[in-house]
């Protein structure tokens, strides 16, 4: 049954008018494409009504407003109306009305958008600040008003289940994300009253969320931390007046109030909650066409989200991301801006295989998989150029692709890539392994090989909707998995050596087994002759070239009997770095008291997603952890000695892959008895464990794919 919602909108005043009507351009095309019905009512509410009438907001109006499900706010404010008036008779009157007790502010500093930090570590957090407490309950007056001897007091109210309900929401919030990491910020040690209440109240509330990890600052401190190290945060809770102000630096370092969304929220439903974009009316370029509508957009998405429409939201988000990415310096009108991003709204185009193959050579093809041997039904392939940005990806069937001898990708190498893994779960279903991690690198590859980045929400939407139709090629035995591919090609056509104008994205996936017999521990050749990066190189770049260059040392490997070859670094020519594509793990000593070591990130190592998790799994089974600078001397005596007892590489196709011999110029050596590890082996099993859904995932890296 389709679905109504009732919407009251109040453009407000200024550009208030202009970017809602943006707003709802954009949920037109949402609701059209998801069968939604939105019944818009329209309320004349600001500066003007206050001119006509003398009146803010009648109690009839607010009666009105009481019966919709949300409301869509522009923007309140203008010079011809004393200060306060608005504010406090419509916004503050509604907020205390409807009991929007949670104004959410998300903090994330979008691809594309240049903040004012120097910072390269990605920003992304949100504050949840409380709504109806505090100093702006209008408690406090005046005595001897316009004399020498005035006084004037503004209380700040803040009750336990105030206070309760919004740390709560908070905690909640932090548990469903990734990094499960909550932040008070108060002024405990001065306001001793209403930071006790806080700090206590958050402290009891914490012990029922024992997966989030919990922090307090002061809220001086976390304003010069919100400037300094933005990226410590994650979900940030505070009181009213502190979380006005912190919300503002936090709009303010990720590109400014004009891309800055915010809710105030009833978490009950008993009334509707609203949404406003951050910035105020700017009634000096009202009329002019001249606003930019996104802040509106980003708040219509965290409308769709409160209503539950979750696909609809990310579709709108990942409208966004793109188009930040791709406006560049070009200046566009408010209704330009509004009409491209409904455009990117509307859905993938899914143009399905009519020749898929039948589900029995299907099932029959996934048994006896191998790796890379046979390939889905379908691929995404998404074109962008650098004057229209990222385009419309289309699903379509998988096939060959035409390209002109000229094309840049042919002659100069411009091109990436990515592995990542889906993985059955035990009720059936498909869960991605740490997919966001996959998109972040595929950008930071990207930016260093000269082509674009694709935003996050666009890479991932792309993965979910492949694996989601072709969800039947993925295995269920534990180790296997379906293999996804994401790739990028430059693909101007001309001969001249210039970072590319045009480049394709594609994705394609394989059912894949084992890349190596996990039974058997390999063979290595560590070579001296060759290397793979230098510093300042493309070592920590997914990219063709890295590995065609490794090819030659591969095949001298063979030909000493060897599986892989190891590389070592370029300067020194004596620290090991990785194997083959892989990054390498040494186990030192025994048992529980065993240290799990890796080489150091250096600039020339691939910075591998499954590296990163063996740390984190190795901590949580008990082992002590290190990445270090380890040299061949450091290798062949720490075998010799006994003090490494196990080595084993990590990567996405391998997962864990044991080693038992090394040979060199200088030697061979065998590491313990030349089998697989008992160490090597429980992390390998704990971490297809957490993959494959039988063992908890405590780090929130296993992604449900909606089938």
């Amino acid at each position: 049954m389709a679905r109504t919602i009732n919407l009251a909108v109040i453009p407000g005043d200024g550009i208030g008018t202009e970017v809602v009507g943006e707003g709802l351009k954009v949920l037109d095309v949402v609701a059209a494409k998801y069968g939604v019905t939105f019944n818009k009512t329209n309320y004349d509410l600001g500066a003007g009504y206050w001119h006509r009438t003398g009146e803010v907001l009648p109690e009839s109006v607010l009666a009105e407003l009481a019966k919709a499900d949300v409301i869509l706010l522009g923007a309140v404010g203008d010079p011809t109306v004393p200060s306060g008036v608005l504010e406090r008779g419509l916004l503050l009157k509604l907020r205390f009305a409807f009991d929007h007790y949670i104004n959410l502010r998300p903090a994330k500093l979008m691809p594309g958008v240049t903040g004012p930090l120097a910072t390269k570590a990605p920003i992304d957090f949100i504050v949840v600040r409380e709504g109806t407490e505090g100093p702006y309950v209008g408690a406090g007056g005046v005595l001897a008003e316009g004399t020498d001897a005035e006084i004037a007091t503004e209380e700040s109210l803040n009750t336990r289940r105030g206070a309760e309900r919004v740390i709560r929401d908070a905690f909640a919030r932090a548990a469903a994300r990734d990094r499960k990491k909550l932040t008070l910020v108060h002024k405990n040690n001065v306001l001793t009253r209403a930071g006790s209440l806080w700090t206590r109240t958050f402290n009891e509330v914490a012990k029922e969320f024992p997966t989030v990890t919990t922090d307090y600052l002061h809220v001086d401190a976390a304003s010069m931390f919100f400037v300094t190290n933005p990226e410590r945060f994650d979900v940030v809770v505070t009181d009213n007046l502190f979380g006005d102000i912190l919300t503002d630096i936090a709009a303010a370092i990720c590109g400014g109030i004009g891309l800055a969304a915010s809710g105030n929220i009833n978490p009950t439903g008993k009334f509707p909650s609203m949404f406003e974009p951050v910035h105020g009316s700017a009634p000096d370029i009202a009329g002019k066409n001249i606003a930019d509508p996104t802040a509106t957009v980003m708040s219509v998405a965290m409308m769709l989200h409160h209503l539950g429409l979750t696909d609809a939201a990310k579709d709108v988000e990942k409208a966004v991301a793109s188009d930040l990415v791709s406006r560049g310096d070009s200046k566009r009108g408010t209704t330009e801006i509004g009409s491209a991003l409904a455009e990117l709204v509307k859905y993938m185009k899914i143009n399905l295989n009519p020749h898929a193959v039948p589900t029995a050579e299907r099932e029959e093809k996934v048994a006896n998989c191998g790796f890379g041997k046979y390939y889905t039904d379908h691929m995404v392939v998404c074109e962008w150029t650098e004057s229209g940005g990222w385009q419309e990806p289309e699903l379509k069937p998988y096939g060959p692709l035409t390209l002109d001898p000229a094309t840049a990708v042919f002659h100069y190498g411009q091109e990436i890539f990515e592995g990542m893994k889906a993985y059955r779960q035990p009720d059936g279903g498909i869960s991605l392994f740490r997919p966001e991690a996959n998109a972040r690198r595929f950008a930071k590859s990207a930016h260093r090989l000269a082509l674009p980045e694709m935003p996050e929400e666009l890479f991932l939407e792309t993965v979910h909707t492949l694996v989601k139709h072709d969800a039947g090629w993925t295995p269920g035995k534990v180790g296997e998995s379906l293999y996804i591919r994401p790739f990028m090609i430059a693909t101007e056509v001309g001969l001249g050596v210039r970072p590319t104008n045009k480049a394709t994205y594609i994705l394609i996936a394989t059912p894949a087994g084992a890349y190596f017999d996990p039974s058997k521990a390999v063979s290595v050749w560590i070579s001296t002759e060759y290397v793979r990066a230098a510093q300042g190189g493309t070592g920590e770049a997914k990219c063709g070239g890295n590995y065609a260059a490794s090819l030659v040392a591969q095949k001298a490997a063979a030909k000493e009997g060897c599986d892989q070859v190891v590389w070592i670094d370029a300067k020194e020519r004596k620290w090991i770095e990785e194997m083959g594509g892989m990054n390498l793990y040494f186990v030192k000593g025994k048992g529980a008291d065993a240290t799990v070591i890796t080489p150091k990130l250096t600039g020339t190592l691939l910075p591998g997603i499954t590296r990163d998790s063996i740390l984190s799994v190795a901590k949580d089974l008990g082992y002590k952890t290190d990445e270090v600078m380890l040299s061949i001397d450091d290798w062949r005596d720490g075998v010799t000695s006994g003090d490494i007892t196990e080595i084993f590489a990590c990567g996405t196709a391998a997962v864990v892959s044991p080693v038992g011999q090394a040979k060199s110029a200088m030697g061979t050596w065998v590491t313990g008895d030349g089998q697989p590890g008992p160490i090597t082996m429980q992390i390998r099993n704990h971490l297809l464990g957490i993959q494959h859904g039988t063992i908890a995932d405590r780090h929130g890296w296993v992604k449900k794919v909606s089938l």
